[in-house]
């Protein structure tokens, strides 16, 4: 399997409170349902970005659980112990400045020989990602040699992504503001293959209560294997 880099420092300003804190599927919230999603697909190690908010809240206050446990590991990342597995996390202490600066800090939690074969990159409001929707896009980018795989559903791009970081890490590091991958996306820089999926999965994120309603309404709480 590859790395893997699991974006949740956002402000839900559109929601109105903490989206990621919601409760969704099997007693866990969008946060814990998206966290073990990646960890069961097999995504090693696993950078989890948050933000002082989710810290504070989640690990400090009223939703802190015995099934986690967070210390102090490798600098400059926590080690976060559970269930399912064990991640690094890395603290975003200013979401304002966008989904560029988590990206940059999540990179940050990966040691150079650990990004060598590929990052997966994906964002913790997209509940209805599967392990097997991790796994078949692994898949593809490992048996296409792609520099980058990106799905899409009805020709808008998606998440997870993958790419060969080193390739485009002067590219990154020029990317501002609340656009992650996308500036690159669009500039077709490399090799990158768009690969259609089947249903909106790879892009249903919750932004606001009626994207939430909408995905229970579907019945589409999906917990994978």
């Amino acid at each position: 399997m590859i790395p893997g880099i699991l974006l949740s420092a956002g402000q839900s300003r559109r929601f109105g409170s903490q989206k990621l804190l919601i409760p969704y599927a099997k007693g866990l919230t969008i946060f814990e349902h998206s966290l073990r999603t990646h960890l069961v697909a097999g995504i090693s190690p696993l950078v989890l970005v948050i933000s002082k908010g989710i810290l504070s809240r989640f690990f400090k206050g009223e939703w802190k659980d015995k099934r986690y446990r967070l210390t102090r590991g490798g600098v400059p990342w926590f080690i976060l112990t559970t269930p399912w597995g064990k991640a690094r996390v890395m603290v975003n202490e200013d979401p304002q400045a966008g989904m560029s600066l988590s990206l940059r800090l999540g990179l940050k939690g990966l040691h150079d020989s650990e990004k060598q074969m590929g990052v997966l990159v994906s964002l913790s409001d997209l509940p209805k990602i599967s392990p097997e929707i991790i796994r078949s896009l692994v898949k593809t980018f490992q048996e296409t040699r792609a520099d980058m795989v990106v799905p899409t559903y009805k020709a808008k791009t998606g998440h997870p992504v993958i790419f060969r970081e080193p390739l485009y890490r002067e590219a990154v590091s020029k990317i501002q503001g609340d656009k992650g991958l996308r500036e690159i996306i669009r500039s077709k820089m490399g090799k990158i293959l768009l690969v259609p999926w089947e249903d909106d999965a790879v892009v249903a994120d919750v932004d606001t209560p009626a994207d939430l309603n909408r995905i229970f309404q579907e019945g589409m709480m999906i917990y994978g294997d």
